[in-house]
């Protein structure tokens, strides 16, 4: 069995090969990839990543190895994965930009976006969206070699509409059974929450390990692992870009899958062959068990690392949790470094970047932000990237961009321990808990069916909010209705000012008879009555 992370050894590459020898012995040679067999007969790295894809699984890992080989090469002979291209699509799939690549996160790693909220089941076939996604992934294992890639669920505007669990169990399926150790990070952007009870079934579907990778980002904390550079407007950042499908070019293939290509060192070991020289998830699953020395060009090391194998914290003065790590330039010539860490959320470094002249030293204090996270802490790693700069006053903005794009020419990993804690396992300060026993998983057909259901259920419960609120909004209407239709009543039936004059004066109390004079004539009372 090996340890978590770690490449096979040369016998164990032999051991693997030989079993798989056997087993495609058995097999007519039309059933399988041949192109793909010939590859992982001629790359001792890319069978490694096979290697440790099946570290969790039950049986023994070089027989795991060789069947997941197996499978994968009869999956592509039937699926044709090598043989997608984009003038399979139509122009409707890919103008819609459902799935596309574009930019890369804080590693270096490929972004591989899926836009929830444009893709609606039923419109395009299942068929299609299938080859699709495959297309995606083989077009970044041409363009990017054996790097990994980080997929980004952009969530915005999604809704139960949205949801298509069987093309979701697909992409889920493709990468844990065909695709070997493929993920950086699975980025879920703006998540509504009528989407959780299905991403609660989606989550129980990846393995263990590809759940650690998941991060519920939003605008105000997506910078934590895309720079504001690579981020798209619409994710809070500065890329104005607007998508549009660019056709591929595959004549720079192999210049690019070499260029990626590097050579570290290991503690106790001899040289193997890193996969990404820009990814911290391939850097350090390559050797998840110690620090490591990573050479220069004529294999002379770069930075002399205090403590070399681990950073230990330790309780300060102010009662968090410190660890500090000396890096010393013995390379002759000006270096920059960056130091990453695979739990970037739960650690402030400081300095985190910097360039150190020839014989100079520099101090990183690394703090822990909370002590609920110490119980997590001995998993953690941090990498150290070094790369040879031209002259020592490089300016800040030049030495970010040389972090970013060069290959470094050094890289050196360190694990996290607490101070007091025992050496045990291996001898370098950490035990290796074997995976727990595997469970049977339940029957994914029928998965399908029970999220379905739900999915049903809950559409059907909208429908009936939706025609509830209608019918609140009719009986509001008509309320408004009678309210103004008795306003009018009532100023219709108010009296008028001049009906009010003529009331007034009709109920004026009479004036008293004057007294008739005495003497007066009948005539005259009659005039003066007149």
């Amino acid at each position: 069995m090996g340890v978590e992370g770690e490449p096979p050894t040369e016998g164990e590459v032999v051991e693997v090969r030989s079993i798989l020898a056997k087993k495609v012995e058995e097999i007519d040679s039309e059933e399988l990839d041949q192109t793909f067999l010939a590859r992982i007969a001629s790359e001792a790295d890319y069978l490694a990543r096979f290697w440790k894809h099946v570290l969790a699984n039950p049986g023994p890992q070089a027989e795991e190895t060789a069947i997941m080989v197996v499978n994968t090469a009869r999956w592509r002979k039937e699926f044709g994965s090598g043989s997608v291209q984009d003038t399979d699509f139509s122009a409707q799939l890919l103008d819609r930009g459902t799935l596309f690549s574009r930019n890369r996160d804080k590693d270096g790693i490929k972004l591989l976006v899926f836009c929830v909220g444009k893709h609606v089941k039923g419109i395009e076939k299942a068929e299609d969206m299938k080859k699709f996604f495959v297309y995606h992934l083989e077009r970044l294992a041409r363009e990017e070699g054996l790097a990994q890639f980080s997929i980004v669920f952009d969530c915005r505007n999604a809704g139960l509409k949205n949801m298509d669990m069987e093309f979701t169990q697909f992409m889920i399926n493709v990468m844990k059974d065909y695709y070997p150790d493929p993920l950086n990070y699975i980025i879920v952007f703006e998540m509504p929450w009528v989407l959780n009870a299905a991403f609660k079934i989606i989550k129980a579907w990846l393995p263990p390990q590809a759940v650690k990778k998941i991060k519920f980002l939003t605008k105000s904390n997506m910078s934590e692992y895309v720079d504001d550079e690579n981020r798209l407007e619409c994710w809070g950042g500065q890329d104005t870009w607007e998508y549009k499908f660019e056709p591929e070019s595959r004549h720079s293939n192999g210049l690019k899958e070499e260029g990626r290509k590097k050579t570290v060192t290991f503690a106790g070991s001899p040289m193997v062959a890193s996969p990404s020289a820009d990814s911290l998830g391939s850097a350090l699953s390559s050797n998840s068990g110690g620090g490591s020395s990573g050479g220069g060009p004529q294999g002379v090391d770069l930075l002399h690392l205090n403590p070399a194998q681990e950073v230990v914290f330790s309780t300060s003065p102010l009662g968090d949790l410190t660890g500090k790590v000396s890096l010393t330039n013995t390379s002759g010539k000006p270096l920059g470094y960056k130091i990453k860490t695979t739990s970037p959320e739960k650690y402030r470094v400081r300095p985190s970047t910097g360039s150190i002249s020839p014989g100079q030293s520099v101090t990183v204090e690394i703090h822990v932000s909370g002590q609920k996270e110490v119980a997590s802490l001995s998993r953690d790693k941090f990498l150290v990237t070094a790369v040879l700069l031209d002259r020592e006053d490089i300016p800040a903005a030049q030495l970010a961009d040389a972090l970013r794009t060069q290959t470094p020419d050094g890289q050196y990993r360190l694990r996290c321990n607490l101070a007091g804690a025992p050496e045990t396992g291996s001898g370098i300060g950490q035990v290796y808990a074997s995976p727990p026993p595997a469970t049977a998983p339940e029957d994914p057909a029928r998965q399908v069916a029970n999220v379905s259901k739900k999915v049903a259920q809950l559409v059907e419960g909208q429908q009936q909010l939706a025609g509830q609120v209608r019918q609140l909004h009719l009986l509001l209407l008509l309320m408004l209705i009678l309210l103004l239709a008795t306003l009018l009543v009532l100023l219709y039936r108010l009296p008028s000012s001049d009906n009010l004059s003529c009331l007034h004066s009709e109920i004026q109390p009479p004036e008293p008879h004057k007294a008739m004079p005495m003497g007066g004539d009948v005539a005259d009372v009659e005039k003066t009555e007149l």
